[in-house]
C-alpha cells in the first residue's frame, strides 16, 4: 500500500468516527458544528452538566468526561469513599479525581463504535453528571467547577 493510499484510508477511517459522533449528537438534539471545539473535540451541556468528548484518532479512543465538582479542601475521606462506592453501580462510567476535580467519564474503543452505543454513553454521562455534581457539593462539601473561559 502507497504512502497515498494509507493517507486516503486514515482519513476515511477518522471521517467514519467523526461522522457516527455528529450524527449522535444530533440524535440528541445538539448542533454538531456549534458543539465542536477543535478537531476531534466537541462540548455539551444539559442543565448543570458539561460534558467533553473526544476522539482520540492514534489510540481508536472516544471518551466524553464532565467535570463534576472541586475537592473540598478538607474532609475528604467519605467524599473518596462515596466515589469508590459509586464506581461499583454507575456501569460503563467511571468517577475519577484529576488535579483536584472529581469527573466522571466514558471510554470507548472505535471498534465498538456505533450510534446506539454512543448515544446511550452520552445521555447516561449527562444524566449522572448533572445528578452527582449536586450531590458532591450539597453533601460532600465540594465546590462548583469554575468554567471554561
Amino acid at each position: 500500500m502507497t504512502s497515498s493510499n494509507m493517507n486516503n484510508s486514515q482519513n476515511t477511517y477518522a471521517s467514519s468516527i467523526t461522522d457516527v459522533i455528529e450524527k449522535t449528537l444530533s440524535l440528541l438534539n445538539y448542533d454538531a458544528e456549534k458543539c465542536k471545539k477543535a478537531q476531534n473535540v466537541w462540548e455539551l451541556s444539559h442543565e448543570s452538566a458539561t460534558i467533553e468528548i473526544v476522539f482520540h484518532r492514534k489510540k481508536g479512543i472516544i471518551y466524553g468526561d464532565a467535570l463534576l465538582a472541586a475537592l473540598p479542601t478538607k474532609d475528604r475521606k467519605m467524599l473518596y469513599e462515596y466515589l469508590l462506592r459509586q464506581n461499583l453501580h454507575i456501569q460503563g462510567l467511571t468517577m475519577s479525581i484529576k488535579n483536584n476535580k472529581v469527573l466522571i467519564s466514558f471510554m470507548t474503543t472505535d471498534q465498538d463504535l456505533t450510534v446506539d452505543h454512543l448515544k446511550k454513553l452520552i445521555s447516561k454521562l449527562l444524566i449522572e453528571a448533572n445528578k452527582f455534581d449536586n450531590i458532591l457539593v450539597e453533601q460532600y462539601g465540594a465546590f462548583w467547577p469554575e468554567k471554561k473561559q
